[in-house]
């Protein structure tokens, strides 16, 4: 997998600083950062063309209302949406 320096069109703001890609899929690409504020690590989910399917928007809609509800050890927890 590539680096961060690799994709220095990825804008994350201020908050983080990205550490490494971990991977892509469907929908989204997926990076492991670190939260300026406390140095906690985060994984950051970018939404590539969201509005392109309706389809596809009510199943990544479908997925931040669950991960927001969810809270488990087993599951990553929504922290913020950019």
């Amino acid at each position: 997998m590539e680096t961060a320096k690799h994709y220095s069109n990825w804008e994350i703001g201020d908050k983080y600083e990205l550490i490494k890609f971990l991977g892509q899929g469907a929908y989204s690409i997926v990076a492991l950062a670190r939260r300026k504020a406390d140095g906690k690590e985060v994984a950051i989910k970018r939404i590539n063309k969201l509005y392109d399917s309706l389809t596809d928007t009510r199943r990544i809609l479908r997925e931040i209302i669950l991960l927001r509800l969810l809270s488990n050890p087993g599951v990553c927890a929504l922290v913020e949406i950019i």
